[in-house]
């Protein structure tokens, strides 16, 4: 799909509201985090952007987890390049020719992201450890000397 109305993204709706802490729609999890740390927000335009349909939201939907808080369909996109997630109305994005191509680097650079995050993940607490290690080093030390 690609994005053709910037207006109709929804730049804001992983937020919790301020009233409730709830968010406006029930978000997979894997999903709202990665778009949490996106921070879509502040990105300037998405306009010509394309991007993996993989979730969507319906007005009166019986499934809370599939309920548009409005009366409008909304699509999650997953953009090309990118391990972030795009909340948009339906009405601001238009079908694309698929291809297998496209999924596949759609689906690769997701995991190559997440990858790159569980490596940082891995690396802070290796240089947590080693720090713990080093002061109680020291504080052995200390008692001895």
């Amino acid at each position: 799909m690609e994005i053709i109305n910037d207006e109709e993204v929804l730049r804001t709706l992983h937020e919790p509201m301020r009233s409730t802490g709830e968010t406006l729609v029930l978000w997979p999890h894997q999903y709202r985090a990665a778009t949490q740390k996106a921070h879509i927000q502040e990105m300037d335009s998405f306009e010509g952007q394309k991007g993996m349909l993989v979730y969507s939201w319906y007005p009166n939907h019986a499934n809370r987890a599939h309920r548009s808080h409005c009366g409008e369909t909304i699509h999650l996109l997953m953009m090309m390049g990118t391990a972030y997630f795009v909340p948009v109305k339906e009405r601001g994005t238009k079908v694309i020719k698929d291809s297998q191509d496209t999924r596949m680097i759609l689906l690769r650079d997701f995991f190559e992201e997440q990858s790159i995050e569980s490596r940082k993940k891995g690396l802070r607490a290796d240089e947590e450890k080693e720090k713990e290690r080093r002061e109680k080093k020291e504080k052995k030390e200390e008692e001895e000397g």
